[in-house]
């Protein structure tokens, strides 16, 4: 055996055992690093593994790498296309692009796991109070629930949504907001979703997937907040959520409309409601946030 046949046998154990330990890892505690290193490993198992079959088979030790490389290149091409029939999918889908938001009257109803419990501890001692739980269902179902949260001056909200996962497992993902007195928005989220469209000019966003932490992403929101106000001040939110969120995603959509994101309401039915150009743009930020954990810029 050389030295091709023990590297290569070596990486599709070592590479396996770790897919299966991160997969475990990822179901009992969503995490996008988990997930990740998870794709990554599988990757990397997939191209030993091929190279492992072929010395199986007989063939020449010199050609395992060649093989190897044909198995990765061979799976991002596959997983590639199958990003991209996930992406036409969704939009000839009738799941929400932006979704209408309404009051649940049960009221917050958190994950009764560490993380939330955490979260929750977090909330309170920073002086943050709860303004509105709301939700977004689609034909009956459930997409999402979320909280509100204020400070005290009113001047930052969070906004917390809980996503339901496999069985009892959720996961939990925050966005910071604030305003200044000329309405420009400034957000910090941590949401772990690609999105591809377009944004106002008068938003500022920062897009951090991989900061799990509701407190660093707390001192990461008040840096940005003090680069963009430049002097000027915050603006108290004098709205509820409920009707602020909902004329908000109103105007995303018809901006998205107009910028040719979406498609114009005449044509969805037959072209989809998401463009090619707005479906290359969510393709490119899924397979970015996949495998490195980066959205796009906005």
């Amino acid at each position: 055996m050389d030295w091709f046949q023990i590297i290569f046998n070596a990486l599709t154990i070592f590479s396996g055992l770790v897919f299966g330990l991160l997969m475990w890892l990822n179901k009992r505690n969503p995490s996008p690093k988990f997930a990740i290193f998870a794709r990554w490993s599988r990757w990397i198992f997939i191209a030993s593994g091929s190279a492992t079959i072929a010395d199986g088979m007989g063939y020449p030790s010199e050609v395992l790498p060649l093989v190897g490389l044909s198995g990765f290149m061979g799976w991002f091409l596959l997983e590639s296309g199958y990003s991209w029939l996930a992406v036409m999918a969704f939009s000839k889908s009738n799941l929400p692009l932006f979704p209408y938001y309404e009051e649940n009257t049960r009221g917050d109803e958190w994950p009764s796991d560490d993380t939330s419990i955490s979260i929750r501890g977090w909330l309170r001692s920073h002086q943050f109070t709860k303004v509105q739980a709301l939700y977004a269902k689609i034909e009956g179902e459930v997409l999402m629930r979320v909280s509100i949260y204020e400070n005290e001056e009113k001047t930052t909200r969070i906004t917390v949504f809980i996503f339901s996962g496999i069985g009892s497992v959720s996961s939990v993902s925050f966005s910071f907001q604030s305003k200044l007195e000329d309405n420009t928005r400034i957000i910090t989220d941590n949401i772990y979703l690609p999105f591809g469209g377009f944004y106002p000019e008068n938003y500022y966003i920062e897009r951090k997937p991989w900061k799990r932490s509701i407190d660093l992403l707390s001192q990461l929101h008040q840096r940005q907040c003090e680069t963009v106000r430049d002097g000027r001040s915050l603006k108290p939110f004098d709205q509820l959520p409920l009707n602020e969120l909902n004329v908000e995603q109103r105007n995303l959509e018809q901006l998205n409309r107009e910028l040719g994101f979406l498609s114009p309401v005449g044509a969805e039915e037959e072209e989809g409601r998401i463009t090619p150009a707005g479906r290359f743009r969510v393709w490119a930020e899924l397979w970015m946030l996949s495998y490195f954990g980066k959205p796009r810029q906005y």
